[in-house]
């Protein structure tokens, strides 16, 4: 799949960055909001707080088809002043792949000399900016793979999509019912999220049912498989399942050293699985792939294997 990867610096304009990465989406392509920071979230130029999909070190282990440079201010100083950034640029230039610049961002490849000799446009006020460009009319201008916009919405109602058609028809989109190769990156924070919350049904549902605590070590499994053999979760509840598949994990992680969370992308899901050496242990798989079956879900089995296959 084609990666297209939207450059999220603190001041970022929203719009030009979050309705970019809709259109992206909705046209069946591969679009991950990047963090230029080491936080995941990114306050933009109004005050609105975003958490991205990735941070730069995830933006550098899988190299971009697209980058995208929202504009606003001080957004645009910022994605300038970072040196992944100016990489990122680099990359594309010499590896013939597409940058899109909105509205302040064309100064960017302006004065990296990129759009020597090109057509380009930017926000009003900025063409001083763009060194070597003769600054075109439209409010949307492709010269070769360089897009640069005034801003959010310049095309008219009822314009020409043909450019815009003929972009993606270069990238790889996402086609119904085809796989693809699993891709696993950091954990992101959403399935950070969907960890801390699944364990905290657990311990809940231990309280309640056994009146015991739970203190997410080995000895706490045979409380959760007196759980399971209560009946209380029925089988057709993929998410308990799923989270008594992740509080396995979350145990394995503090009684195993070198477990690691991770995201997986596979292209039917992302999702938190643990990754131990060149080992993959999804938590789908210890407990709902074999109630899904119609299989006895045996945790404290599942955990002894993977501790004798480790």
């Amino acid at each position: 799949m084609s990666k297209c990867y939207l450059l999220f610096a603190e001041g970022f304009e929203e719009c030009e960055g979050l309705v970019t990465l809709d259109i992206l989406r909705r046209a069946g392509l591969e679009a991950y909001t990047v963090s230029i920071q080491d936080a995941h979230t990114v306050v933009g130029a109004h005050g609105v707080p975003i958490t991205c999909d990735r941070t730069l070190p995830e933006l550098l282990a899988a190299p971009p088809e697209l980058v995208v440079l929202p504009g606003g201010m001080p957004g645009t100083l910022n994605e300038e002043a970072s040196p992944v950034v100016q990489a990122a640029i680099d990359y594309c230039v010499a590896n013939d792949r597409w940058i899109g610049a909105i509205c302040a961002a064309p100064s960017i490849l302006g004065h990296k000399g990129v759009l020597n000799g090109k057509t380009a446009t930017c926000y009003t006020g900025f063409e001083k900016e763009l060194t070597g460009a003769e600054i075109g009319s439209d409010g949307v201008i492709r010269d070769g793979k360089i897009i640069t916009a005034r801003g959010a919405g310049v095309v008219p109602k009822g314009g020409v999509v043909k450019e815009a058609e003929d972009v993606i028809a270069t990238l790889e989109v996402r086609k119904e019912g085809q796989k693809y190769p699993a891709e696993l990156i950091p954990a992101r924070l959403s399935e950070i999220y969907l960890i801390n919350e699944a364990y905290e049904w657990v311990v809940s549902t231990v309280k309640q049912e056994l009146k015991k605590d739970f203190q997410g070590i080995e000895e706490d499994l045979e409380k959760l498989q007196q759980v399971i053999n209560s009946g209380k979760i029925g089988s057709k509840k993929k998410e308990e399942w799923l989270a008594i598949g992740i509080t396995v994990c979350i145990i394995l992680t503090n009684e195993v050293e070198g477990m690691e969370w991770k995201t997986l992308i596979d292209g039917n899901r992302e999702a938190p699985v643990l990754q131990y050496k060149d080992r993959i242990i999804d938590p789908l798989k210890l407990a709902w792939s074999k109630v899904k079956a119609g299989e006895p879900c045996d945790i404290i089995e599942e955990y002894k294997s993977v501790i004798i296959n480790h």
